[in-house]
């Protein structure tokens, strides 16, 4: 935590004190080398550093001391600092304020043109939809082509969620063209309840987009994605969505979880070679048949199965061969490696097996 509440004072210490540090730095240091480099080379240097990093780095050059408004990459993790204390409500208002300033004053600063990468990681409250979408709206002026938004949500927040409004994409018009995130490469979004128009939006309007990831989506009941993507990674987890038609893309990986509700259309996805998948209570012995028959060619399979599903088979049970499967990652609760024999043996090529056991929190490899 200490990371990231340190960033504000930082920033408006460099303000007050730099002056005094700068001319007692070049007092010491005879020839400032650093200062010789390009701009360009100096941002790029600066933008592989966190935002404290780059803050810091700035006392080594007399010319870095504003140079850090214009790294290409800024992330905001809040959640891996505080997550042992995110189902506390009123820790969770009073700190997302205070990060929801950082944030504000980090885009008020900034100055790049670009944006490489824009990533948020929130705990969330309700009354920061205005704040999230200023963001968003920075990110699209940017022209972003990486963006994150991952909103922890607390259950006093659940029925009260941040969606993406519609108007805010197209800038309040109906023309696609006005569109503000063309530039995407790589769109994640978690914990936002993102609807079917919205998708069809990024997807329609995102000719680079190369992996999306939507989770938790309360929202999204039908998504189809066609030859005419781009896209090569697509995750869909946990969002009650009914329909999912992947036809003819160019997927190298796809990552599902959800339960046998939802009507799973694959046509020509044999391109998929890393598979992650979980049907909740879903038939083990169908799932396996739709992995054999439809990611023909996966070699890196990961999905979660319950002991009941594992107990539900016949330990003489034969699956289709997975002959092109190198590594298999099992995430069970309380099962033993006598009740995944079936799936061993359908896997003569393995080279690497991983069962992990979620009950306790820890994995093997052989």
């Amino acid at each position: 935590m200490e990371e990231t509440f340190c960033l504000l004072p930082l920033l408006s210490e460099y303000e007050q004190n730099n002056n005094n540090c700068y001319s007692s730095h070049i007092d010491i240091v005879m020839e400032d080398r650093l200062s010789q480099l390009p701009d360009e080379i100096l941002v790029s240097i600066l933008s592989q550093l966190t935002l404290r990093e780059a803050v810091r780095a700035s006392s080594l050059s007399s010319r870095w001391r504003y140079l850090w408004m214009h790294v290409t990459r800024l992330n905001f993790d809040v959640i891996s600092k505080v997550r042992d204390k995110a189902l506390n409500p009123d820790f969770c208002e009073k700190e997302g304020l205070r990060h929801i300033n950082w944030i504000n004053h980090v885009v008020d600063l900034h100055r790049s043109h670009t944006l490489e990468e824009f990533s948020v990681r929130l705990l969330f409250e309700g009354n920061f939809k205005c704040e999230i979408d200023k963001w968003l709206k920075f990110a699209s002026s940017k022209k972003v082509e990486s963006l994150e938004l991952f909103l922890l949500i607390g259950y006093w927040v659940e029925s009260d969620r941040y969606s993406i409004p519609i108007e805010l994409l197209n800038h309040g018009s109906s023309d696609a063209s006005l569109f503000g995130f063309g530039a995407l490469k790589s769109l994640t979004l978690d914990g936002i309840d993102v609807c079917n128009q919205v998708a069809k939006i990024f997807l329609s309007n995102c000719p680079l987009l190369e992996q999306l990831s939507i989770r938790n989506s309360r929202l999204l009941k039908h998504l189809e994605i066609g030859p005419s993507l781009k896209l090569k990674h697509l995750e869909i987890y946990l969002c009650k969505i009914d329909y999912l038609e992947i036809c003819n893309a160019n997927l190298i990986s796809f990552g599902f979880k959800g339960t046998e509700e939802t009507n799973l259309c694959l046509e020509n996805v044999s391109s998929v070679v890393n598979l992650q998948i979980e049907v909740y209570r879903g038939s083990l012995p169908i799932l396996i048949d739709l992995i054999a028959t439809k990611f023909s060619e996966v070699e890196k399979l990961s999905f979660e199965v319950s002991s009941d599903q594992l107990r539900a088979l016949d330990f003489r049970h034969s699956f289709p061969k997975f002959n092109n499967l190198k590594w298999l990652i099992l995430s069970v609760v309380d099962c033993t490696l006598l009740e995944v024999t079936p799936l061993l043996q359908a896997s003569p090529y393995l080279q690497m097996f991983e069962i992990k056991d979620l009950w306790w929190n820890y994995s093997t490899a052989t």
